[in-house]
């Protein structure tokens, strides 16, 4: 396991993220890096409730990098990058935030939400193999402030959903094709 420490990104030094409130726990550990030969083992898998994860990267994991699945849980100016598969997988109930977060270069989706309420701010989702973000459920997304772009095949794929906030994103360049702009395959397709 490598340890570093993770610093701001697209404009959020992270001395200027908002505190957890109080009540909510904190891990405010590193860097979690995993041997990517590793078939079958997540990174980090969250089930308690009310967990506030911040300046956490995690890397190489043989599937999910982050798999989300208690109430309440915000996750702060972390990383997601180089899994076997989900960079961020969300299976909770309750309200997920991830707020100024980066998934990259995992093998399948960056960000994969199948219920809500969720948000996704500040984000940059680049360069995984699928789509940048997906969400197949029929409760509240908002997606603001992020940039999704360079993803093989959509940038963000909603599939039965309602209660949708799209906001001031840049969603560019998804695609399988060598240079932008000359696939057939959509920023944003609503199914």
């Amino acid at each position: 396991m490598r340890v570093g420490q993770r610093g701001g990104r697209l404009g959020f030094p992270s001395e200027a993220l908002p505190d957890a409130p109080a009540q909510a726990h904190q891990l405010r550990a590193h860097h979690l890096d995993r041997d990517r030969a590793g078939a079958g083992a997540i990174g980090l898998s969250a089930t308690a409730n009310s967990l506030v994860f911040k300046n956490l990267v995690v890397s190489g994991a043989g599937t999910i990098c982050w798999n989300i699945a208690g109430i309440s849980i915000t996750l702060i100016n972390t990383r997601a990058t180089a899994c076997g598969a989900e960079g961020y997988k969300v299976l909770t109930g309750g309200t997920v935030g991830l707020l100024a977060c980066e998934a990259d270069l995992n093998t399948t989706i960056g960000v994969s939400i199948t219920t809500g309420p969720a948000m996704v701010s500040s984000c940059y989702i680049h360069h995984n193999t699928t789509t940048g973000i997906t969400f197949s459920a029929t409760t509240l997304l908002t997606i603001v402030n992020s940039l999704i772009a360079r993803n093989t095949s959509h940038g963000i794929a909603l599939t039965g959903v309602g209660h949708i906030a799209i906001l001031n994103n840049t969603v560019d360049c998804n695609s399988s094709a060598a240079s932008c702009g000359s696939s057939a395959v959509d920023g944003l397709n609503v199914s």
